[in-house]
């Protein structure tokens, strides 16, 4: 996820598989999950909801911004407010 730019980090990624807000094809994973293609990645943040379907695997390095889009389709995209 962090090389997708979904998550700024791959500390940040372990820390949010940890606290149980990220789901691999409906189930809660842990941060050694391998992806791959077709797999559909659910981000339940407080304040945010994101689901992805993976198109592509990186084969190394990150992905430029401009390219990302040809790696994951975002199936859901929802903000939360504060009341």
């Amino acid at each position: 996820m962090a090389l997708t730019g979904l998550i700024p980090s791959r500390t940040l990624s372990k820390k949010a598989c940890e606290k149980g807000y990220v789901f691999l094809n409906g189930k809660k994973i842990k941060g050694n999950k391998i992806i791959r293609e077709n797999d559909e990645i659910f981000l339940d943040f407080p304040l945010r909801k994101i689901k992805i379907r993976v198109l592509k695997i990186p084969s190394k390095g990150s992905i430029p911004r401009k390219e990302r889009k040809n790696y994951f389709e975002i199936l859901m995209d929802e903000r939360r407010e504060i009341i």
